[in-house]
């Protein structure tokens, strides 16, 4: 089995998750809606750090307060946001979020 490791930095924990659920002590709908919460906050502080401007006028745009963007952009964020409202976020800033499902192995 290959195994994908996304780095503590992409997720914001100290923690580190696998493709293998069971190792990293998740099971797998859980470490699924961790792996896509740690992306979809990675993708939003990467077109966020794209901004001119300050936090302020970038959580405006958010429509979010300054302390909840200082969250994503500090790599806080993975349970302070639910899957539902990155989707949003996502959306505010500009993106296409979509979910793509396959079965599993």
């Amino acid at each position: 089995m290959t195994m994908k490791t996304i780095s503590a930095e992409e997720i914001g924990t100290g923690l580190s998750f696998t493709d293998d659920a069971f190792e990293a002590g998740f099971d797998p709908a859980e470490a699924a809606l961790l792996r896509t919460r740690a992306e979809m906050l990675r993708a939003l502080r990467n077109i966020i750090n794209t901004w001119p401007g300050t936090q302020t006028e970038k959580a405006v745009r958010l429509k979010i307060k300054q302390p909840r963007l200082a969250l994503i952009l500090n790599a806080e964020a993975e349970s302070q946001f639910s899957l539902d409202h990155l989707v949003k976020l996502a959306g505010r800033a500009g993106m296409a979020p979509s979910i793509s499902l396959a079965a599993a192995a």
